[in-house]
């Protein structure tokens, strides 16, 4: 369950950076419009603005690749006998969400953000809970 989260979280965070506001025929994807927020930003920061939409691109990128090691640990999970595959994807999972949302918590303090910072701290409690739960309840195996 926590693989899966994380997996969809950052797919879908990922995705939002190139879909929001549009059509996507199934659904019309919302998402949020990270441009205006960003110029205020990089205004503060003295950033040209021209920078904001390939911060965006790298950062939805990034994401993406986030859920990568996620995605194969629900992967696994159901696909292989043995869980030793699985937990070592689920803990650079977790590496990596925990050094992203790290990395964007020391961003919202330079920006002054602090809605953000605290967004980004709940979610890297949730994830330490996560790790804590995984570790004291997921899969045992015989190695």
């Amino acid at each position: 369950m926590a693989a899966g989260y994380w997996a969809v979280f950052w797919v879908m965070n990922g995705l939002d950076k190139f879909l929001n506001r549009s059509d996507i025929g199934v659904v019309f994807w919302y998402g949020k419009d990270r441009t205006e927020q960003f110029a205020e930003y990089f205004s503060r920061l003295h950033l040209s603005p021209e920078a904001i939409g390939p911060t965006l691109f790298l950062a939805g990128i990034w994401e993406l690749l986030v859920a990568l090691p996620l995605i194969g640990a629900v992967i696994a999970l159901f696909a292989c006998p043995s869980e030793k595959h699985a937990k070592l994807l689920l803990g650079w999972g977790f590496v990596l969400t925990g050094l992203t949302l790290i990395g964007f918590s020391a961003f919202d303090v330079i920006a002054g953000d602090r809605a953000e910072l605290r967004e980004h701290g709940l979610y890297l409690a949730l994830m330490f809970v996560c790790c804590i739960w995984v570790s004291s309840n997921g899969p045992r195996t015989a190695d």
